[in-house]
């Protein structure tokens, strides 16, 4: 059976369907959205001065820590190098957002590579 759909009650499943997608399920489900997200939640709870927004002595959340250093680029290119440059040993994990179930992730531990990468994905795109 197929789902129908009205104007006055959204879509109506039948008894043998269930949801696997949500409305704006992406704000979560994309890794650049969700990000976002979590940044503009904890910006929201510093405001309110929520004791959720408490930070440790090194400057991290107390409850909000679990999300590793985090760009997205490009829009995110200039701080990326600054950090890389930080920790030339570092490795990175690449993920694009447009990609799921682990397609299209790779790592970097060299600025050219990244390069090279972007150079690839433009010739492509």
């Amino acid at each position: 059976m197929t789902s129908k759909y009205t104007i006055t009650t959204g879509y109506q499943l039948a008894d043998d369907q269930v949801i696997n997608h949500f409305p704006n399920h992406y704000e979560l489900t994309r890794k650049d959205l969700m990000l976002k997200n979590i940044k503009r939640y904890r910006k929201e709870l510093e405001k309110e001065g929520n004791l959720l927004a408490e930070k440790d002595e090194a400057g991290r959340y107390l409850y909000l820590d679990f999300i590793p250093v985090t760009f997205v680029l490009p829009a995110d290119y200039n701080l990326f190098v600054e950090e890389f440059r930080k920790n030339p040993s570092s490795t990175w994990i690449m993920k694009p957002t447009n990609r799921s179930q682990g397609k299209g992730i790779f790592i970097i531990n060299k600025l050219s590579q990244l390069k090279k990468w972007s150079k690839d994905s433009k010739g492509t795109a």
